[in-house]
Parts: C-alpha cells; structure tokens; sequence
C-alpha cells in the first residue's frame, strides 16, 4: 500500500455513485446529482445571481465545518445501529447510506479547501478563476444538500423498519 492510497477519495465516491446506482432503475441519478445542479450554477452564472464575498466565505467555512462534525456522528451512529441480525435489504440499506455519508463528507471537506482556496483568488481580484471556483462551490454545496436529503430519506427508512420490528416484538 502506497502512501497516496490513504488519501483515495475516488474509492468512496465510486461507492457512492454505485449505490445510488443499483437503487435506482432509471437515468434519474446522473440528472438529479449532474446536471440539476449544473443549471442551477449555469442559470444562476448567466443571471449574475451568484455573490461572494468574504462574509459569505467565512459563513460557509463556519457552516461546512459544523456539518463535517454533524456526518462524523452520522457515520459514528450508522456504524453503531449496524445490525448484523437483519435480513439483505436492511444490510444494504445500511451499506449504501454508509458509501453516502462517506461521500457527504468528502463534499463538505472539499466546499472548505475551495472556500479557503478562494481568499487568495479573492484578494488578488482574479475574476475569472472565482468565477470558477465560486461555481465549483455552488454545485459542491447542491449536491452536498441533495446527498443530505437522501441520507435523511434513507435514516428515517432504516429506523422505521427498526421501529416496527420492536413493536412487533412487543406484541
């Protein structure tokens, strides 16, 4: 194993494009991660909708750091609610929302190195390359917001099926 392969971000990400994948029977994953939130930056660009300034950086970073601490306890409970007991869609289901959560927290590390990356882009004026990373952060942040949604729908999933089981054992 080479040192660079304990930085490997491409690994997890493939997960989580896999997963969402073999849900879904339909093209809708790669129109709904790709290219909703690549017109949404594009109409926003051609509409000058798009701001960013310092304040907006340092409430980004503020927010993006918060919320990386927010999916380490998510993956620290996944991990934890893992039942080894439960049948194959459950298991995959606690998969998958695991290759999720691990791409929810590889976004919201790279919205904060584009976040920094741009107060030097910012104080030097170069409009064309915060053009580009600004753009870059408004689709990390629409797919970072879409993946949450997801994880939200696949939690409330899991723990639903968990509730019923108990209150069936109950019975």
């Amino acid at each position: 194993m080479s040192i660079f392969d304990m930085f490997n971000i491409f690994a997890p990400i493939k997960q989580h494009f896999t997963s969402l994948k073999e849900d879904s029977s339909t093209g809708g994953v790669f129109v709904i991660f790709g290219m909703l939130p690549l017109a949404a930056v594009i109409f926003f660009n051609t509409q000058d909708l798009i701001l960013f300034n310092y304040d907006i950086a340092n409430t980004l970073l503020t927010i993006f750091s918060i919320l990386i601490g927010f999916t380490i306890s998510i993956l620290t409970l996944l991990l934890e609610y893992v039942n080894s007991g439960a049948d194959e869609n459950v298991r995959q289901l606690h998969k998958h929302t695991y290759y999720n959560t691990n791409y929810l927290l590889i976004l919201g590390i790279l919205i904060l190195i584009f976040g920094i990356i741009t107060y030097p882009i910012m104080l030097k004026k170069m409009m064309r390359t915060q053009t580009i990373v600004v753009s870059a952060i408004y689709f990390l942040i629409a797919n970072y917001l879409l993946t949450l949604l997801l994880i939200v729908k696949r939690y409330s999933k899991l723990f639903d099926k968990k509730i019923s089981t108990r209150i069936t054992q109950h019975q």
